[in-house]
């Protein structure tokens, strides 16, 4: 019987029992420097764990055939398996790939994770090719009332692959959480979100996932109603990396950092700026986070490698940027022109500079004039 047949998990969008606000566990690592294999392969060390394994991953490939997003067939299909439902049986409580995976991943022994690392492997880097979502609001939900274990302004670990969705109304259906009991509903603004509509099994539900060790911050709590809690989360950037990264050498993406735009990685990557929009259409060009994977166009070419000036000589003149000044001011203190400051920072936006940035300065300049108006 395949997962079509079978309604949707009642616990897939609702926060775990098991997801304790306070947990702090190990960062997720070790499958980065796995082998990328066939999705067989890759769920080979799984076949003693989880029953019909072999079964459910032939459904996932056949039916993961010209997949979108520019995925092979086995990266869509390790997203199809994990959002794929089967009957439960006495040999094995659990119901799905996913409900297996989180409870490993909640487990504070990191050793018994080890058997998914080539699923995780292939899993992961499908996921990161798909477009990041960022600051758009998606909902989680739990029976009961589950605000005392949220704090405001306190921050938490999901440490589960979370499934959010975009309508209320799926998390309000029967099948979910209902309208009736006590209930909280957590709004979640998110960063790095990847919607797996494309690669579902129920593609209805519009479903995103959050990575593993996606970090909260609790904004607010609100009591609209006796039976009903709403908290207010915020995705933020970790202190320390939770879920080590399968994109690192990864040509075809571009970590944000502090005063990057799209128009400044046009000038770095060589492409236009409606490309790098159309690639990444569900992030606001305006909201980037740091740290946060755009993807860049295909017709792209490599990051440039060399400058006017080389950023590695001994005798390379910077100016530190400070508030109020701009690059006019700039070229009128060291007595050259925005042009030669524009070439020796090829990088840089001209009309977006900001404190504490370095600008290199070009070899006409002379020393400035230590007076600022």
């Amino acid at each position: 019987m395949t997962s079509k047949s079978i309604k949707r998990e009642p616990s897939t969008y609702l926060v775990s029992a098991g997801d304790k606000p306070n947990q702090i566990l190990k960062p997720i690592k070790g499958f980065a420097s796995e082998p990328l294999v066939s999705l067989e392969e890759a769920c080979q060390p799984l076949l003693g764990i989880i029953p019909r394994l072999k079964h459910y991953v032939n459904d996932a490939k056949k039916n993961s055939k010209n997949p979108a997003n520019n995925l092979t067939q086995d990266e869509s299909a390790a997203i199809r398996l994990y959002t794929m439902q089967w009957d439960s049986n006495l040999d094995d409580p659990h119901v799905s790939l996913y409900s297996h995976l989180n409870c490993i991943l909640r487990q504070p022994d990191r050793k018994v994770l080890k058997p998914w690392f080539c699923y995780l492997k292939l899993f992961l880097t499908a996921l990161a090719k798909l477009p990041p979502i960022s600051g758009q609001n998606f909902w989680r939900g739990i029976r009961n009332e589950y605000t005392a274990k949220y704090i405001e302004d306190d921050e938490t670990i999901w440490w589960g692959f979370s499934s959010c969705t975009k309508s209320l109304q799926v998390l309000k259906s029967d099948a979910f959480l209902g309208t009736t009991d006590k209930r909280s509903i957590f709004s979640i603004e998110i960063f790095d979100g990847r919607s797996v509509k494309d690669h579902s099994d129920f593609p209805e539900e519009e479903e995103v996932l959050l990575f593993p060790g996606t970090c909260l911050k609790v904004d607010a709590k609100l009591n609209p109603a006796s039976d009903l809690h709403i908290i207010q989360l915020k995705s933020i950037h970790p202190h320390d990396e939770l879920l080590e990264s399968v994109l690192q050498d990864d040509p075809w993406t571009h970590k944000i950092v502090p005063g990057n735009t799209f128009w400044l990685l046009t000038q770095k990557y060589g492409c236009t700026l409606d490309e790098i929009i159309a690639a990444n259409q569900d992030i606001d060009p305006l909201k980037l986070q740091v740290d946060q994977l755009v993807q860049l166009p295909s017709a792209c070419r490599k990051p440039r490698t060399k400058i006017a000036l080389d950023e590695h000589r001994s005798d390379q003149v910077c100016h530190t940027v400070f508030a109020g000044d701009t690059c006019e001011r700039i070229s009128e203190w060291y007595g050259c022109t925005i042009e030669d400051i524009m070439i020796a920072n090829p990088d840089i936006q001209p009309t977006s500079i900001y404190p504490g940035q370095i600008l290199r300065l070009p070899r006409t300049y002379r020393t400035a004039n230590n007076t600022r108006d």
